[in-house]
This record gives C-alpha cells, sequence and structure tokens, in this order.
C-alpha cells in the first residue's frame, strides 16, 4: 500500500477455488501439517511477484515461483482479476503494466491465451492457467480512512508511541472459497 491509499476499495471479494487456495495458503502453512496431503488435492502451480516496491498504477509486475521454472515465456498472458469484476484484465505478460484505476485486491494469474479468465470459477478455462493465483494489493486512491489506518495522517497520534506522522505497514489480507454442494 502507499500513503494515502483506499483501505476498503472493493465491494466484492474474489473467489478462489480450493486449488487456487491451497497454491497462495500451503507455502505460509507450519507447524508439520501437509495440507496437500491432508485435503487430497493438488495446488496449482505456483505465482510469486518478484517485484520489491509495492505495486500502485504504472507499475510493471515481474514474476517467478514453481509455475514459472523452465517455462517460455514467450506467448503468455498476465490476467489481473478484481472482486465485483466478472472477467480479468489481460495483458501480455511482457506488458504486465498495473493500469490507472485500479485499486484494492488483485489475484494474478499467467495463462497461455489472450482471453481474459473468467473471475467465476464455474466457468473459469482452468486449461489455459499456466501458475497462479498470486495476490497484491494496489493502493490508489486517497482516502482520510487509509491514511488513519496505515498512519500516515499527521493530525492523527500514531499508536505506540511512533512519531506523529511516522509510516507503518500493515498487510491485510482476505481469501473466501465458496462450495456448492449438489
Amino acid at each position: 500500500m502507499y500513503p494515502g491509499g483506499s483501505s476498503v476499495p472493493n465491494a466484492f471479494d474474489m473467489v478462489l477455488t480450493p486449488q487456487q487456495v491451497l497454491s497462495v495458503a500451503a507455502p505460509i502453512i507450519s507447524g508439520g501439517c501437509d495440507p496437500v496431503a491432508a485435503l487430497g488435492l493438488t495446488p496449482t502451480p505456483a505465482l510469486k511477484i518478484t517485484n520489491t516496491e509495492p505495486a500502485k498504477p504504472g507499475t510493471k509486475l515481474t514474476f517467478g515461483g514453481a509455475g514459472l521454472e523452465g517455462v517460455d515465456q514467450v506467448g503468455l498472458f498476465c490476467n489481473m482479476i478484481i472482486g465485483g469484476a466478472t472477467e480479468a484484465i489481460s495483458l501480455p505478460l511482457a506488458e504486465c503494466t498495473v493500469p490507472d484505476g485500479l485499486d484494492g485486491a488483485v489475484h494474478l494469474f499467467v495463462t497461455n491465451s489472450p482471453t481474459p479468465l473468467s473471475a467465476n470459477i464455474v466457468n473459469q478455462d482452468a486449461g489455459i492457467i499456466v501458475a497462479g493465483p498470486a495476490v497484491t494489493f494496489i493502493d490508489s486512491i486517497t482516502n482520510a480512512q487509509s491514511q488513519i489506518l496505515l498512519g500516515t495522517n499527521p493530525n492523527v497520534a500514531a499508536a505506540g508511541g511512533a512519531a506523529v506522522g511516522s509510516k507503518k505497514k500493515i498487510v491485510i489480507t482476505e481469501t473466501i472459497v465458496e462450495e456448492v454442494i449438489a
């Protein structure tokens, strides 16, 4: 997030398949639990955003991760899906730049087709997904709530004895999985 951005940008959450959630969550699960074995699911190929700075409009995104190892990246596409959208923004992988006006949690996939991925997992063509999702937060719309949340509002005393106007980094993530039982 960058200072003054929006704290609650999307009205709708993005839905992921159980395999996609496992791809994002498995690397951070510890304590002797093997979520892949416990759930009996195969995660989608892992995707990692390799940029070192927070993404914002104009940022060219770069990727890595197990899902792209040894894969010829010519002819691949970056798909950005935000909550409430019906389909992804699809760009050639070499030109994967965050567009103006994009704000909030963004799920990124790499595909082998220029056809935008559907945000509806029932209609989503999983066969074109090469890697992903990776999740990032694009923070581009200034509002007072975000300034308070991030501790960047000079008119509000920062918590914990930090200097007024100092910056704190807060990472907020949320993943919701919907399962349809027939």
